[in-house]
């Protein structure tokens, strides 16, 4: 068996990031976020956004982000509650404790894209610690700093939008990929 890839010459998110400016995080998560609307207007779910699961068709600022590694997706098709393969650091609080959050669905997405977010304009995950024990400890019980604490080039207005699409309560986050993408539009042009 094999399969065959598009080449992705531009490498990973965490390659990219560092020439990255604020306008063009903001037009890259714009257009992540239409991806995922896409793909969720079709029933699919990814569950493991993160920047390695991000690659791009060539270097920043030309190249086109693109969502790679569908794989956990047929596990959640399958309806399977099963949290092997997830990245702790990125994970959202219903795939921890589903008893307690709910089962995954499109917002999980946006939680994960919301996490890619704010270590994109911060520069850290919301929830960090020494072991996998710790930040998911943190992500189930404690509330993440504002993104303008910890870059002060950021606006309040940037901490709801991030803040809101990763809630803890998925009926506190935003409701579509594309409410997350409007909201981060209207930031970007207020700067």
């Amino acid at each position: 068996p094999w399969i065959a890839m598009e080449y992705m010459e531009g490498g990973t998110l965490n390659e990219q990031q560092s020439p990255l400016e604020m306008a063009d995080v903001f037009g890259e998560l714009e257009s992540l976020c239409e991806a995922l609307h896409h793909a969720h207007r079709h029933g699919i779910t990814h569950t493991d956004i993160k920047p390695e699961n991000i690659l791009f068709t060539q270097s920043a600022p030309e190249g086109i982000g693109k969502f790679s590694d569908w794989g956990l997706a047929n596990v959640l098709l399958d309806h399977s509650m099963s949290v092997h393969g997830l990245t702790p650091d990125y994970s959202a609080p219903e795939q921890i404790q589903p008893e307690a959050y709910g089962g995954t669905d499109d917002r999980t997405d946006i939680y994960q894209m919301g996490v890619v977010a704010y270590e994109l304009f911060t520069g850290q995950r919301p929830h960090m610690g020494s072991s996998h024990g710790e930040v998911i400890n943190r992500i189930l019980n404690e509330e993440p700093t504002a993104p303008s604490e910890l870059n002060p080039d950021l606006s309040e207005a940037l901490d709801e939008v991030i803040l809101t699409a990763i809630a803890k309560q998925k009926d506190n986050r935003y409701e579509t990929a594309l409410h997350f993408r409007d909201d981060l539009r209207r930031v970007y042009h207020s700067y």
